[in-house]
C-alpha cells in the first residue's frame, strides 16, 4: 500500500486536519533502503518540477508594466483568507504579541491598506493585488478607492 491508500475512504477530504494526520503520521513498511530510494525518486521530481511563481509573478509585472517595469515604483499586497475561522483565529493569537488589530489584514478595508501606504509615500503609485481570489471584495472595495495610486 502506498500513505494516500491509508486514508479511510469515508473520510472528509474538506478536514485538512484529518488528512493530514493519515499523510504526515504514515510509517512506511518499507526496508530502509527501498524507502530511501522512493523517498529520493520523489525530491528528484520535485526538484524537475520546482515552483515558477517567482517567474511567472515577474512576468505579470512585466505585463503590467511592459518597458517601464525597472522605473515604476509600486507597492504589492499579498491578500489570503487564509481558510476562514482557522485563519482569523491565527491573526487574533498573532495580535496579542504584536499589538495590531486581529483581522484588520485579513479585511484589506482600503483605510487599512491607506494607513500604510501613506507614510511611505506610496499611496499615490499603483498597487498590485495578489491573492488566492477567496475574497474577491477585496479587489473591489480598492478598486472603488478614489485616493489610492494615481501617479
Amino acid at each position: 500500500t502506498k500513505g494516500w491508500d491509508r486514508v479511510p475512504h469515508g473520510l472528509n477530504p474538506n478536514n485538512s486536519v484529518i488528512v493530514s494526520k493519515y499523510l504526515f503520521n504514515y510509517e512506511s513498511e518499507l526496508p530502509l533502503d527501498q524507502y530511501i530510494a522512493s523517498q529520493s525518486r520523489f525530491i528528484q521530481m520535485l526538484f524537475r518540477h520546482y515552483n515558477t511563481a517567482p517567474e511567472d509573478m515577474c512576468s505579470g509585472i512585466n505585463a503590467i508594466f511592459g518597458e517601464e517595469r525597472s522605473n515604476v515604483r509600486y507597492s504589492v499586497i499579498h491578500n489570503r483568507h487564509l481558510e476562514g475561522a482557522p485563519g482569523i483565529r491565527l491573526m487574533q493569537r498573532m495580535s496579542r504579541g504584536s499589538g495590531c488589530h486581529p483581522t484588520a489584514a485579513l479585511e484589506m478595508q482600503p483605510e487599512y491598506i491607506k494607513s500604510i501606504l501613506e507614510p511611505i509615500g506610496m499611496l499615490d503609485y499603483p498597487i498590485v493585488l495578489i491573492t488566492d481570489g477567496q475574497d474577491p471584495a477585496v479587489a473591489q472595495r480598492l478598486l472603488e478607492d478614489p485616493e489610492k495610486g494615481t501617479k
